[in-house]
């Protein structure tokens, strides 16, 4: 019942809003998608600090890696070379790397698999508030890092303080909508805050899916042991 809410939200939100006094609370679908993200973030950070009961205060680099995958990858910021490989929307003329979208989700994390070992190969020894000490150590680098990327030895990667953008829209192309009716194009569809609504619920959707999953896994209950008593759970 609350997953079809969710789902039919865009549909009363209008009506929501119009209630005296609360309307103004209910969120418009551009913020939701927002929030979403942020739901997922939580569902991930769960795994670390709910299921394994390691205090993690640097997770937002691993949230950082995979946006910076997805700009470096559906953008215009590498202006030396032109790159096109299932993008929708844009001329293959212009400049920079644009990849599907759908592709950029499974290479960010990879990216972000390669980061969070990197990461933690350091704190394997670590456990309390030692652990945290460098975790958050850690999430205040790669903040300090991307700032600063903008001349790595002369190299723009980060486009420092001023970020990356515009990031390319998502879609399915034009083949896909003619033939199975998906959007070709999020960014000039006129239910484009709808569509970015639903598929931020479908990836969040997901996301708790893999995560009940791997609770109830063999790994999932060793996180929990160590949870519970570390010392035991490696006994």
């Amino acid at each position: 019942a609350v997953a079809l809410l969710a789902v039919l939200y865009p549909s009363y939100l209008s009506g929501l809003q119009d209630l005296p006094s609360v309307g103004h609370y209910f969120p418009s679908l551009g913020d939701s998608v927002i929030i979403i993200v942020f739901t997922m973030m939580a569902v991930g950070l769960n795994i670390v600090v709910g299921y394994a009961g390691l205090l993690d205060l640097g997770y937002v680099a691993f949230y950082a890696a995979g946006a910076y995958t997805a700009a470096w990858l559906a953008s215009q910021q590498f202006e030396q070379w032109t790159f096109h490989f299932g993008s929708v929307g844009i001329s293959k003329d212009v400049s920079g790397i644009h990849i599907s979208v759908w592709l950029i989700l499974i290479l960010a994390g990879l990216f972000t698999l390669v980061v969070g070992i990197l990461i933690g190969l350091p704190t394997l020894r670590l456990r309390g508030d030692y652990l945290a000490i460098v975790t958050l150590g850690f999430g205040e680098i790669i903040p300090q890092f991307v700032r600063n990327g903008d001349s790595i030895f002369g190299f723009d990667l980060t486009h420092g303080t001023f970020g990356i953008s515009p990031i390319d829209a998502p879609g399915f192309g034009q083949t896909l909508n003619d033939s199975v009716g998906l959007p070709a194009d999020y960014g000039t569809s006129l239910n484009r805050e709808r569509l970015f609504f639903w598929t931020a619920l479908i990836l969040l959707g997901i996301a708790i899916f893999t995560s009940v999953r791997l609770r109830d896994s063999r790994l999932g209950r060793a996180w929990v042991a160590i949870r519970e008593d570390e010392t035991a759970a490696a006994a």
